[in-house]
């Protein structure tokens, strides 16, 4: 039996209540197949009171990182034990931004005009970590967001081995730019998460070295202590297939702004 796809955008943005229970039901259903236990004390869906946004809960265990094939900085293979935690289904929206951006007078920023649920773009490392904290979440660590978008099977996309067109918004997708979020379900990973392949590269937390997988800590790494760029993961609406697995990784400096860079947030 398959599991059914999260497809929130429109529950979000025309005021359709999503029923947490069924969400519920649905994630219990995702780890039963990936044969993860279900813990009896931890709720599996939980939804944030400031940005709105639903966040699944992922299990500690291992799982293997990095890949045999693609760039030398994605190798080798390793295994990375992680804690359990929970990781937002979209990524984080116009919208939604321009509430933070509201609450906090932070920065002079307005939204463009028809795109609020669409990804936010033009943010850099420091506005993407801001926004998690005054949400009381975080930026997932690089091995937070491999594992909430490969799951613990190793697979090339969030959805399997192979690559196909109409999972998620890359070149021939349709899109010229970014997708309202959550508009491609059958591109969802193994744990719900929506968007992680495509639309937009995502800032994650730690700084970029092109060896660290060599020496990394094996237990909930959080990447070098010091560098000059930051990670960004899970390629864009402009990119080919290569740039869209779940291993391949790229960096920007912490300043950086770009059109095709948002980010998502775990807790």
């Amino acid at each position: 039996m398959g599991v059914r796809p999260y497809g929130l955008s429109k529950k979000h943005f025309t005021g359709i209540p999503v029923d947490l229970q069924e969400e519920w039901q649905a994630h219990a259903q995702r780890l039963q197949e990936l044969d993860l236990e279900i813990p009896r004390d931890v709720p599996l869906i939980k939804r944030n009171d400031l940005d709105g946004n639903l966040a699944v809960w992922i299990p500690s265990g291992k799982f293997l990182m990095g890949a045999k094939t693609g760039s030398k900085d994605e190798k080798p293979v390793h295994s990375v034990q992680l804690d359990g935690f929970y990781m937002d289904i979209c990524l984080v929206t116009n919208a939604q931004y321009a509430k933070f951006v509201q609450a906090t007078g932070s920065q002079d920023w307005k939204p463009p005009a028809g795109y609020a649920d669409h990804p936010v773009v033009g943010v850099n490392w420091g506005n993407a970590k801001a926004y998690c904290e005054w949400a009381g979440k975080r930026l997932p660590t690089e091995a937070e967001w491999e594992k909430g978008a490969r799951g613990t099977d190793s697979r090339d996309y969030p959805w399997g081995q192979d690559y196909k067109i109409g999972n998620a918004n890359a070149l021939r997708a349709g899109y010229t730019s970014t997708s309202p979020v959550g508009v491609f379900p059958s591109g969802q990973s193994p744990f719900g998460a929506l968007d992680m392949a495509g639309n937009v590269w995502e800032w994650v937390a730690d700084w970029y070295e092109a060896t660290y997988y060599l020496r990394g800590n094996s237990s909930n790494p959080e990447g070098p202590d010091r560098g000059e760029h930051r990670v960004v993961r899970g390629g864009s609406w402009i990119c080919h297939a290569n740039y869209l697995r779940c291993t391949k990784r790229d960096h920007h400096p912490e300043a950086y702004r770009s059109r095709f860079i948002g980010f998502r947030c775990v807790h």
